[in-house]
């Protein structure tokens, strides 16, 4: 018997999942296209409201010089010793400085828009991800619940690394699932593209290589649920077909790491390097209102974070997900031989093992969630499948059903309310186990990123212009930040320059995130708030720096 008879392409169990919510189907994916096209109108309207970020101007400086290696036939090596940049894949700061050279928009306002987009095919990847793996319904649940996630939309705009990384990373979970159903001999389309994804990633950060900790697993269970159903030998040449059919992933993989990130492939160990210098840096970092060392934190730092950055529906979600788990497994014999819930187990992987790895291994961890973004989309599919079971459980009781309804509507129009409100700092957001942003201000991260510069910088103008009869004087002022200095450089007039230290500047600008404003005094004559919580302030300082000026002179 030819092996292709024994174990075919697309096993009976493997029905496509999109057909299980019958005639309803069409009209989930038409709400789910009308709110990936919201999002996109929301990105395009709002992507100048964002300012620069704290390491946007390196970030870009690292893509500048990446495009000068490749013009310069490879001869311009600057990109290798710049900070320590060269740590980390260049696709998303390469295609940036490409594109700048041609954008009509400053280059910062080209990066947001650009990071927009990219953010934007990540949820489209969620949405095609939850819709495979449980069809229409599941698919328009995820892309409600990750567009009404703060700390990823709010992320969109100007986390350059992590919302970029977070879609590769959903597009390799995609292709990862779209494998299963044709095993042992998958067509080169699906390889292929499993093997961009992987790739792409790899370009923005070595941490893509969790994505085979997902897959990896999961082609071991084909193999020995084989063994089971055919016998030894025939599941050994079903295991080489697919070994040999899944080399050109691996290859494609590989080749678009080398172009996006040149340094990893330079000596055998660079990726190696990477991966340990990545967890080395001594950041301070706010969790339950300790300040911490990011070589200190405690192993539930992550998990803390995870319960109070994501909405409540979304934990409802994800409650509800592991229950459905729970039973399923109680009550079904050889689960994992079925390809949808081999999907769900990658999609499960994905959810859970980097955070473990966390708790376990304890590495420098600080800003929250900002590099656990890739985990929020998994986790936002599982919590669309568990509320997409739990509503059909409770369907026949119709008052329970309308109950629940109404209160996972009034959760995601109190999320969008709050993001609203919050704007453009919607990744400032904490959920109601908290207290809200302002339960958790000053016990936890907020303007880590110093977005509200754009705006202080602003209010400080004008302020300025005020005390002068509506213009602004033929003098300068010397300006301190507790961040760094390119916010000033990108949206301060010349009468604002960047001063040599705190005690030396007329006015100082600060996050109140990890008590950055207590650094420098002052009286704080602005204050950037958002829900009645100050995320900045500016304070003046000129009487203190004259004071200063003058005894230097006597």
């Amino acid at each position: 018997m030819a092996y292709v008879d024994v174990l075919p392409v697309r096993p009976p169990n493997a029905v496509a999942p999109a057909s299980i919510d019958g005639s309803y189907g069409r009209l989930y994916d038409r709400l789910a296209i009308i709110c990936l096209v919201g999002v996109f109108i929301a990105a395009v309207l709002t992507f100048g409201d964002f300012a620069i970020s704290t390491d946007e101007q390196v970030q870009h400086t690292y893509g500048r010089l990446l495009l000068d290696y490749y013009l310069s036939g490879l001869t311009d090596t600057r990109v290798f010793e710049y900070s320590n940049l060269y740590l980390y894949g260049g696709l998303f700061d390469l295609i940036a400085a490409i594109v700048s050279v041609f954008s009509p928009l400053p280059d910062y306002e080209t990066r947001h828009l650009i990071c927009a987009i990219i953010g934007l095919c990540g949820i489209f990847a969620a949405w095609r991800l939850g819709r495979l793996a449980g069809g229409p319904r599941v698919g328009l649940l995820t892309v409600v619940l990750l567009t009404v996630c703060p700390a990823y939309y709010g992320a969109m705009f100007n986390n350059t690394k992590d919302v970029p990384f977070a879609a590769g990373m959903t597009w390799l979970l995609y292709l990862s699932c779209r494998l299963l159903p044709e095993l042992p001999r998958p067509s080169l389309r699906i390889v292929v593209g499993l093997g961009t994804a992987a790739g792409l990633s790899l370009g923005i950060r070595v941490g893509a290589l969790l994505g085979g900790f997902y897959l990896i697993p999961v082609l071991a269970l084909h193999c020995l649920d084989s063994a089971r159903r055919v016998g030894r030998r025939q599941a050994m040449i079903g295991a080489g077909v697919m070994l040999v059919r899944l080399l050109p992933a691996v290859v494609v993989a590989l080749a678009l790491m080398a172009v996006l990130w040149p340094w990893s492939v330079m000596a055998p160990g660079n990726i190696f390097t990477a991966v340990h210098d990545l967890t080395q840096f001594d950041i301070p970092t706010v969790l339950a209102g300790h300040l911490y060392s990011s070589h200190d934190i405690p192993p539930w730092y992550i998990p803390a974070y995870f319960l109070v950055k994501l909405p409540e529906s979304v934990l409802v979600g994800l409650l509800a997900s592991v229950i459905a788990s729970v039973v399923c497994i109680s009550r079904t014999d050889h689960f994992l031989s079925t390809i949808r819930y081999r999907q769900w187990l990658i999609i499960t992987l994905a959810a859970t093992l980097p955070v473990l790895y966390a708790v376990v291994t304890e590495p420098a961890l600080y800003n929250g969630l900002r590099h656990f973004l890739f985990v929020v989309t998994p986790m936002c599919v599982l919590a669309a499948a568990g509320l997409d079971r739990m509503f059909t459980l409770i369907r026949r009781w119709r008052t329970v059903f309308g109950l629940a309804l109404t209160l996972f509507a009034s959760a995601v129009v109190k999320d969008v309310w709050t993001m609203v409100a919050l704007h453009p700092h919607e990744y400032v957001y904490y959920n109601l186990l908290v207290g809200g942003v302002s339960g958790a201000n000053g016990r936890y991260e907020t303007d880590y990123w110093s977005n509200f510069t754009r705006e202080a910088i602003d209010r400080l103008t004008d302020r300025l212009a005020a005390e002068n009869g509506g213009s602004l004087p033929d003098r300068t002022y010397d300006v301190d930040l507790c961040t760094s200095s390119w916010p000033l450089t990108a949206y301060a007039p010349p009468q604002l320059r960047t001063a040599d230290d705190c005690q030396d500047a007329d006015f100082f600008i600060s996050t109140t995130n990890t008590n950055c404003d207590r650094i420098c005094n002052g009286r704080t004559i602005i204050e950037i708030k958002r829900l009645g919580v100050v995320l900045g302030v500016v304070k003046d300082r000129r009487s203190i720096a004259g004071m200063a000026e003058r005894g230097a002179q006597h």
